[in-house]
């Protein structure tokens, strides 16, 4: 049977010694390109850190490919708010502000993002405080990953996948809450919690969601009327569909018709 190696206790002097050849290798190796080389192995895997003003300090070559962005430099310093529509930069903002005063991490947070089509898409993101040596918050590090590939890693309980793939496949039509929990054979309170467990957001949330991003495909690859996209996706009329863009994506439909409008390179 193998056994574990033995380690001893380092004294006070020890230990300083063993940080001080660390940092010293920290300081020569450019650690940021051999971490871009490492995720660049993970697919769909996009990684972010800020400082404590929520001002990007870096990002991982996926993001930059994401945006057009060819220099790395070109982001630093800047905001969500340069990035992306005001309302969802602001719906990042507080994310990050309940970070760096609380120092707990935000977990598994379904949101729309945008992929490198400019499309709004659902993607898991985490995000977790960074602190310095001394022990204080200096900011924040998290990745997102789109949601899809997320649950494939993650085991779902199987009324929730079912839930999920229900709203994914009939989001055109109309569809109460409460008789999807009932096709899925669980309570409406039961589905509202593990919902909030798994996805950090509502079974309506997520039903919104996913018809916000079903109405950005049509707006951008067809060419029908914003009344026939607003139908189509499952909403009432036009206004609603204009209502739930400027609530979830922060622009009006005609806007993501015209990217160039809102979606800022500094490239």
């Amino acid at each position: 049977m193998l056994q574990r190696p033995r380690f001893e206790l380092l004294s006070a002097a020890e230990r300083e010694r063993r940080l001080a050849k660390r940092n010293a290798w920290l300081a020569e190796a450019d650690f940021l390109a051999a971490l871009n080389d490492l995720f660049d192995l993970v697919p769909d895997f996009y990684v972010f850190a800020k400082n404590q003003h929520s001002e990007i300090m870096f990002f991982s070559r996926s993001i930059l490919e994401n945006f057009g962005i060819t220099d790395e430099t070109s982001v630093i310093g800047l905001t969500d708010f340069d990035l992306t529509p005001a309302e969802m930069s602001q719906g990042y903002r507080e994310q990050d502000a309940a970070v760096l005063t609380s120092g707990k991490p935000v977990l598994n947070r379904v949101e729309l993002w945008f992929d490198r089509q400019g499309l709004p898409d659902w993607y898991v993101v985490n995000k977790l405080p960074v602190y310095s040596r001394s022990g204080e918050i200096v900011g924040l590090i998290g990745f997102l990953q789109p949601c899809q590939t997320r649950q494939q890693a993650v085991q779902l309980p199987s009324s929730i996948s079912r839930a999920a793939k229900f709203i994914e496949e009939h989001y055109g039509e109309p569809i109460r809450i409460k008789e999807m929990a009932r096709f899925v054979g669980i309570s409406t309170r039961q589905m509202q919690r593990q919902f909030k467990e798994f996805f950090g957001i509502s079974p309506h949330e997520y039903l919104v969601k996913t018809r916000v991003k079903a109405a950005a495909k049509l707006l951008r690859y067809s060419d029908q009327k914003l009344v026939q996209v607003a139908l189509a996706s499952g909403f009432c009329d036009q206004s609603a569909l204009t209502r739930a863009f400027k609530e979830h994506v922060g622009i009006t439909p005609r806007e993501l018709r015209r990217p160039s409008r809102w979606r800022k390179s500094p490239a």
